[in-house]
């Protein structure tokens, strides 16, 4: 299910960026999401060893991570389609996940969920 939502998330910054007149392409986008998750990976590792000595201080430690890695995307996605603002990433990844949402809420309808 999740290799699902990140190539579906992928392909939707692909497209949404070409949309918005970007350079980038559907590898690139893979790459994105390959090094967002590993970024994750690394995270939840930090966190979990944080979690026996404090689990408060984990959980601090976990949401600071979440906001250096949306940064990180952010940062990724304006260099992959060229954009030169974080603001015109920032709208892009809204949008990627806008049309996810509207795309799974259609195969949900189609499925008779």
């Amino acid at each position: 299910m999740l290799f699902g939502i990140l190539v579906g998330l992928s392909v939707m910054l692909y497209l949404t960026g070409q949309a918005m007149k970007g350079r980038g392409d559907l590898p690139g986008a893979f790459v994105i999401m390959g090094w967002m998750q590993g970024m994750f990976l690394a995270g939840q590792v930090i966190q979990s060893f944080l979690i026996l000595v404090s689990p408060s201080i984990a959980s601090v430690i976990g949401f600071g991570i979440t906001l250096v890695i949306i940064w990180v995307l952010l940062n990724f996605i304006d260099e992959l389609q060229g954009f030169g603002s974080l603001g015109r990433a920032a709208f892009l990844l809204f949008m990627a996940f806008v049309g996810m949402s509207l795309g799974l809420s259609f195969l949900a309808t189609l499925s008779g969920v």
